[in-house]
């Protein structure tokens, strides 16, 4: 029996063994890619690597729907350690509601127009003052808006989350 085995144990590519299994080279390689055989081998090590994947897909414990429940259970516990990743922040006081921050913002974005309008209005009468010059107004006013409205817009796509 250990001629037989010897005989077996010999290294050999993916298209030989996809000739002593009548199957093609893309097969083997698609079972290399799975992880069920592994890139180089002999035969014997080849064969009973494939034993044991089929065996154990009989048994139940293979194949895409274990690795599907398998992927679904790991997804399941990172959202579960998450979870309790944010209700322990909560817990400590990380978190600040979003009904408590929104007021806030948006009087701080209020009184942040409001002084950068002022700054620029008391630059431009400065240089007007210093240099004896006029200073178009309403291109000032528009380079503003322009600048206003690029920050309301960041990030783009804000105001359409919930």
């Amino acid at each position: 029996m250990s001629d037989f085995l010897e005989l077996l144990d010999v290294q050999v590519s993916q298209a030989e063994l996809g000739r002593v299994l009548g199957v093609t080279k893309q097969a083997i390689s698609k079972q290399v890619g799975n992880g069920v055989l592994a890139p180089e081998g002999t035969l014997l090590d080849w064969l009973r690597s494939l034993f044991v994947h089929l065996r154990d897909e009989a048994a139940g414990r293979g194949g895409d729907e274990q690795q599907n429940l398998s992927r679904a259970r790991q997804r399941e516990a990172e959202a579960n350690a998450q979870l309790k990743e944010l209700q322990y922040h909560k817990e400590v006081g990380n978190l600040v509601p979003l009904s408590e921050i929104e007021p806030l913002l948006e009087s701080w974005a209020v009184a942040a127009r409001s002084e950068t309008q002022s700054a620029v209005e008391k630059i431009v009468a400065a240089i007007q003052s210093q240099h004896e010059i006029e200073v178009d107004q309403e291109m000032v006013n528009e380079q503003l808006g322009h600048a206003f409205k690029a920050i309301a817009d960041y990030p783009k796509g804000i105001q359409e989350q919930p």
